[in-house]
């Protein structure tokens, strides 16, 4: 791996309006909102690449919602590359695992909330 693959692209960034004479920039790309602890991505991790895969998109999710509880549509992850049938197993491994807890209603995309706190 070359390090200058590390590193951001400058159209990734706005300029915004300067405050007094510091100028600042803004990321105007989509990111995972961190800090992300990592004895939770590592739980995730050993319960299968797909726990995995699914563990970032819930991260993406908390970060960009405003509420504990956040819905998880078969439509949001199949844009990550994960089918209906690996997200619904993900989910119940994870929760299993006291990583998120799920609210269900029957018909209805599942609600999921992140456990940041995890023993």
């Amino acid at each position: 791996m070359d390090i200058n693959d590390l590193k951001l692209n400058p159209d990734d960034y706005a300029e915004t309006e300067t405050e007094g004479k510091r100028k600042y920039k803004r990321l105007t790309k989509p990111f995972v909102k961190g800090p992300i602890p990592l004895d939770w991505i590592q739980q995730a991790c050993r319960l299968g690449s797909n726990v995995a895969r699914l563990s970032w998109v819930l991260w993406y999710f908390d970060g960009v919602k405003k509420e504990d509880y956040f819905n998880i549509s078969n439509i949001n992850v199949e844009k990550f590359g994960i089918e209906r049938r690996q997200k619904n197993k993900a989910l119940s491994l994870l929760e299993e695992a006291g990583l998120i807890t799920i609210k269900q209603e029957e018909g209805k995309s599942p609600r999921v909330k992140v456990i940041k706190d995890i023993q």
